[in-house]
């Protein structure tokens, strides 16, 4: 009887040995194993994928939140400053007269993703845009608008910046925004919306 229980003992040890981890001939994975590993790189991609997609969006909205601060500075600059007319006489404190959408045609962006700064610098070159002193000199994924109404305590402005462009993340042209209107004594942070 004891050598019946070795010979048991040895043919299920010789097996192993044979088939690691219990597979036949020591190659493969079950389809249990292959099921396991399908499932949890599954969970890791449904985690990951919609962190990504936020992460792309809210870098891209990057450029619009800095032009914003620097358009709400350069306003701000400007409403401080003294200003005269012609004739020697001081203007009312107020912001630059507004200005449309620069540049007029962002949708022409669309298929390309960031707009060339080249083909439209012609348009930063208004007399709002050179008061402020603004421009857009890099590749860009938003066009801007200004407007401002108002002298001394009631004079006020808001930004918008539209998107030009899908890369945004924004379904279609022109529907991503940020918008920035406090009165330029304040000192409030653009808020940004996609």
């Amino acid at each position: 009887m004891w050598m019946q229980v070795h010979n048991l003992y040895s043919m299920r040890r010789a097996q192993k040995k044979e088939g690691e981890r219990g597979h036949v001939g020591g190659r493969g994975f079950t389809m249990v194993e292959l099921m396991i590993v399908v499932g949890v790189i599954g969970l890791l991609a449904a985690l990951a994928v919609p962190s990504y997609v936020k992460y792309l969006r809210r870098s891209r909205t990057v450029e619009a939140t800095m032009n914003l601060r620097r358009i709400f500075d350069a306003s701000e600059a400007y409403y401080q400053s003294e200003h005269a007319r012609i004739d020697g006489g001081i203007v009312a404190r107020q912001f630059p007269l507004s200005n449309p959408t620069t540049p007029a045609t962002p949708q022409l962006c669309c298929a390309a993703g960031k707009c060339n700064p080249s083909t439209y610098a012609a348009s930063w070159n208004s007399q709002t845009w050179s008061a402020l002193n603004f421009s857009v000199d890099d590749p860009f994924l938003y066009a801007y608008q200004y407007d401002a109404a108002g002298t001394d305590s009631s004079a006020n402005f808001t930004v918008t910046a539209l998107a030009t462009s899908t890369a945004t993340g924004a379904s279609r042209c022109s529907s991503g925004w940020a918008s920035w209107g406090p009165p330029a004594r304040s000192r409030a942070a653009p808020r940004s919306t996609s």
